[in-house]
């Protein structure tokens, strides 16, 4: 087949672009453990934050509730900046560069036209129409319209990394190797500033001018530098504690605030123009790279990485919020990318719970209530990693710890407490199950035991006489099943009762699925697999591809099977005749968890979590892939897989002119 892609120009106002209708054969991997890079301010209460993987989200209540913005590009966004409640311009990875004209409610890409690599760094916008853009190897771009079109000038010093007017003829750039450089003439010529009184090889960070006459500029390792005379003369006014500066913000010619941090946070704070500098108010660590207030002060967001810049792990991420002008910050969200993920837990699409710990110490928890495009930490601590959660309803949950201790929840995980003489496995929820908020059972290795009251008191209902169990699951309210090294189990009355399974293989079987009330699929170490058609009276094995040992199985559709190794992630479409590797993780994965919808996220180490999406465009003939809500006198580029002389019919709302250039690429 030929892949098609189409040019288009549209002309008109907002509408939508329909195509063929959609199967569910697409699969989509997001990632959930971004960092945040910067922030925005539209007005009071909207506040706009963008990150890595092309993250956008948006507030409009101060940060209580978050939605995700489509951004067009899966590239990582840096540096954004409103004009208006309407008007913004992003800047990210690989020259991306995203406007908006509404608020932040859609975004469509500007051509930059950049000659070649390297690439851009941050942008400075003195009015919705005209912006400067600076790059590395000393680039400089500007618009006078808003982006159609740019002027470009390229310095030939080294990288720049901020731009800064302090009206429309006189500005600033400043970047590495010592260079800071000023115009007077909006940007057409540029005179060096020599900086070498103050060191040789300086990284400048960022610039920020209050006044006409009063700038500051900040280095990479937190020389704060100053100047009273619009840039003619500077001088040292602090050594900001830190190993990586990255942002100067100054709310009025007062009160000002230095962020960043690379192995540790940096965020001080300055109310007499850079005199004296205190560490704000804060808990948690982490690395930051964004701040913005509100036109008055008083309210305020910093975003970054949770994990630290100077990590290795996935990112996380954090987010500050202040209402009394700076004065205390309070956590929005928080995820240590440094973190191993054991388990997670959805309530509903919106509510669900992560538990893991640091690499071979302490526990801990997180909360979302916006389907994880936000986490709280849980205000509990253990001494040893959370392995396993299992929640019955929004209120009550519990989680295993790896030393055989189970906790209890009734309130959402504001408080936990232990619960006394019950002896737990060391796989704590892969092993639970709940039919309400009282009744409940939990395998303990070699037993099975029963809870009438919410974990008060478990009595045993099954004993083996060899091996030991690893998954339950059950299929409605009666029918379970239960699987393990060497055995399996099944229960017909809530788990009262359990028959052995004599028919099912001896095994080491991880896992366990109902599809329905007859068919079942098991699977375990080395890919093995066996389903059964007749309610586990027989079993036959399924062929696989699959060499690694199966941790998790889940059905979508009732004929697609998703089985989970530790690493690797197949797909069958055919009730597991065929099976193909669909996606590899990029660490250690250790749980997966379903959403209502279908979809899922699944969680692992080194800060590991990943949503999973199967609802999106397949890739089949006749399927156009592209945006479906456009703006005008804008380009978008689409494709779709097609045959020799096949046509491309386009629906359009309500008539606009639509023009369109077809290119073939074989």
């Amino acid at each position: 087949m030929k892949r098609v892609t189409f040019f288009i120009l549209l002309f008109g106002v907002l509408f939508f672009i329909k195509s063929f209708s959609q199967t569910d054969c697409g699969i989509k991997l997001t990632n959930y453990d971004y960092s945040l890079n910067d922030a925005a301010f539209l007005d009071d209460n909207t506040i706009i934050v963008i990150g890595e993987d092309g993250l956008i989200m948006k507030s409009d209540d101060l940060g209580n509730s978050w939605r995700r913005i489509n951004s067009g590009t899966s590239n990582n966004l840096r540096k954004i900046q409103f004009l208006n409640s309407k008007v913004g311009y992003i800047i990210g990875k690989y020259d991306t560069f995203l406007k908006t004209d509404n608020g932040g409610e859609n975004w469509f890409k500007i051509p930059l036209n950049n000659p070649d690599y390297p690439y851009i760094t941050n942008l400075h916008f003195l009015s919705p129409d005209t912006g400067y853009v600076v790059g590395e190897g000393g680039k400089i771009f500007k618009t006078n319209d808003g982006g159609r079109t740019w002027i470009y000038k390229n310095t030939w010093l080294s990288d720049l990394y901020s731009v800064f007017f302090v009206n429309d003829s006189i500005g600033f750039v400043c970047g590495s190797s010592n260079n800071l450089l000023k115009t007077t003439d909006f940007g057409k010529t540029w005179e060096n500033i020599d900086m070498n009184d103050f060191g040789w090889n300086l990284t400048f960070m960022d610039i920020v001018f209050t006044s006409g006459q009063d700038g500051y500029l900040i280095e990479r390792e937190g020389e704060l530098l100053k100047t009273s005379d619009q840039g003619i003369s500077w001088i040292k006014i602090a050594d900001i504690p830190t190993d990586y500066a990255t942002n100067i913000y100054f709310v009025d010619k007062n009160i000002g605030y230095v962020i960043g941090g690379w192995t540790s946070s940096t965020f001080y704070k300055t109310i007499n123009s850079g005199a004296n500098w205190e560490r704000a108010n804060y808990s948690n660590s982490g690395s930051f790279s964004g701040i913005a207030l509100n036109k008055t002060g008083v309210k305020g967001i910093v975003v970054g990485d949770a994990a630290g810049y100077g990590s290795t792990s996935e990112s996380g991420n954090i987010m500050l919020l202040t209402e009394n002008d700076g004065d205390n910050w309070n956590t929005l969200s928080y995820l240590d990318g440094e973190m191993y993920f054991y388990d997670i837990s959805f309530i509903e699409d919106s509510i669900g719970y992560l538990f893991g710990g640091a690499y071979q110490g302490s526990g801990c928890g997180f909360k979302t209530t916006n389907a994880g495009l936000t986490w709280q930490k849980l205000d509990f601590y253990s001494e040893y990693i959370v392995q396993d959660c299992y929640f019955v309803n929004r209120d009550t949950g519990f989680i295993g710890i790896s030393t055989d201790s189970l906790y209890r929840t009734f309130d959402g995980g504001g408080s936990w407490s232990l619960i006394h003489g019950v002896k737990t496995s060391y796989h704590l929820g892969d092993k639970m199950h709940f039919f309400d908020g009282t009744k409940g059972l939990c395998i303990d290795d070699n037993a099975i035991l029963k809870t009438l009251n919410s974990g008060n008191s478990w009595d045993t209902v099954a004993i083996l006489n060899s091996g030991w169990l690893n998954d339950i699951n059950f299929f409605n309210n009666s029918l379970g099943i239960a699987v393990g090294y060497n055995v399996g189990m099944i229960t017909k009355d809530a788990g009262n009762t359990w028959k052995q399974i004599e028919s099912l293989p001896k095994y080491y079987f991880k896992t366990c699925y109902f599809i329905s009330n007859n068919n079942i699929i098991v699977a375990g170490n080395s890919g093995i697999m066996y389903k059964s058609e007749d309610g586990g009276e027989t079993w036959s094995k399924i062929t696989t591809n699959i060499y690694k040992d199966i941790i998790d199985l889940h059905v979508y559709n009732d004929s697609v099977i998703i089985a989970f190794t530790h690493i690797e992630i197949y797909h069958s479409y055919d009730f597991g005749l065929t099976w193909s590797q669909t996606l590899q993780a990029p660490e250690k994965v250790q749980k997966y968890a379903d959403l209502d919808n279908g979809n899922g996220f699944f969680v692992g180490e080194r800060g590991l979590i990943r949503k999973f999406d199967h609802n999106i465009p397949p890739n089949i003939p006749n399927y156009i892939i592209g945006d479906t809500l456009v703006i005008k006198d804008s380009i978008y580029n689409y494709h779709v897989l097609s045959s020799y002389g096949e046509r491309i019919n386009w629906n359009i709302e309500d008539g606009n002119i639509l023009k369109v250039r077809l290119i073939r690429k074989f």
